[in-house]
């Protein structure tokens, strides 16, 4: 009996049980396990959101961060091709534009990166293999 709850259900377990009536009443109106309508209600009386902590959209790779410092990092690495994310790190922070500003560590400036297939490493051809002269099989052949 595993299903998906919105915020309207919660918002009306927790009304139910205010006024009165029990989990298990609650439950097989709603059509949900008990154990789910006493989990919303116990999250609503601790003054918790009845929002979903699971499932939420994550942000986009450096949202959190100036579109300035993005946009350096994209310069940089078009300017600069064989520049890492250590490297165009070190020189976001010689940028007199974005002093003040935070910046990203260099795995996320690696991710940030690699989103675009224009950025990620390509892999190189191995040089092929010679296959083994033959083993052989008599003495002093």
């Amino acid at each position: 009996m595993t299903q998906r709850t919105s915020l309207r259900k919660r918002e009306a377990f927790v009304a139910a049980h205010q006024a009165g009536s029990s989990y298990a009443e609650i439950a097989e109106r709603h059509e949900v396990s008990q154990e789910c309508v006493r989990y919303w209600c116990r999250r609503a009386r601790r003054g918790e959101s009845l929002e979903s902590r699971y499932h939420r959209r994550a942000p986009g790779i450096l949202q959190h961060f100036d579109p300035l410092v993005r946009y350096a990092i994209l310069r940089l690495r078009l300017r600069h091709p064989r520049w890492g994310p250590s490297r165009i790190r070190y020189h976001l922070g010689k940028r007199a534009s974005l002093r003040g500003k935070r910046q990203p560590s260099t795995t996320q400036i690696g991710r940030y990166l690699h989103q675009w297939p224009r950025f990620r490493h390509r892999r190189k051809r191995g040089v092929p293999r010679i296959p083994p002269p033959q083993a052989l099989t008599h003495v002093h052949e």
